[in-house]
């Protein structure tokens, strides 16, 4: 039907020029989602997300040039819309696209201790402190036997610290490459996350990867840390 002709598959939009507003819009549902409403699609890939077009608005006429007796045949009011475009009149802006996420049987939903302690480990990366996130992780594994602790919240610092040092403006930092190393380095060390804790942490790396290849500029960062302040 028309409504399925209007919806096309995510990465049809590689090349078009509102590729960021979608990147945008796709990464903040996918942020709220995640620290507001603690259910996190597990399964988008582009496949799973559908853009939607809302047909136009109707044209609206003034009143004294077009009188409604006139607008009585299909062919006198394309006319008279021809007319209107050419005196200039602007016309109403097109409704912005709309994003459709697909296939929701396999989500994440943390327990409310696993949901404050993934927020908190979040915010001290946004700040920089990665001492703490080492110590979070640590302090709130169900299950870790990480010989040196101490060590492990030390190279926890360094990588966070590098990541940022790494890149100077904020919008070039992948929080996913990030999220992935910090995912490495508790394996090394011998702790074990929790499984719906790496589960959130690969969907951020999934829907970063898809709103960058949309925006290479797009600063996931920057959408979690607005995110983050509304807690």
């Amino acid at each position: 039907n028309n409504t399925e002709e209007r919806e096309l598959i995510i990465s049809s939009f590689l090349s078009k020029d509102n590729r960021k507003y979608i990147a945008q819009v796709g990464c903040s549902t996918f942020i709220k989602m995640l620290f507001e409403d603690n259910f996190t699609h597990g399964d988008l890939h582009p496949g799973n997300i559908l853009i939607s077009f809302p047909p136009p608005p109707p044209p609206s006429f003034p009143m004294s040039t077009f009188p409604l007796l006139l607008l009585s045949s299909w062919l006198d009011s394309t006319r008279r819309l021809f007319q209107h475009q050419q005196l200039g009149s602007p016309s109403p802006p097109p409704p912005p696209p709309r994003l459709t996420f697909l296939d929701a049987g396999i989500v994440t939903e943390l327990s409310r201790d696993d949901w404050t302690n993934f927020v908190d480990v979040f915010r001290a990366v946004v700040q920089r402190q990665g001492y703490k996130v080492g110590q979070l992780i640590l302090e709130r594994s169900p299950h870790q036997e990480c010989r040196n602790p101490d060590l492990y919240a030390q190279e926890m610092d360094l990588l966070v610290q590098r990541a940022y040092q790494t890149n100077i403006q904020l919008s070039k930092l992948q929080v996913g490459i990030l999220l992935t190393e910090v995912l490495d380095l508790s394996r090394r060390h011998h702790v074990k996350l929790d499984s719906a804790f790496t589960s959130t942490i690969l969907a951020v790396v999934i829907i970063e990867g898809i709103g960058r290849s949309l925006d290479p500029n797009l600063d996931i960062l920057q959408i979690a840390c607005k995110a983050l302040m509304r807690l």
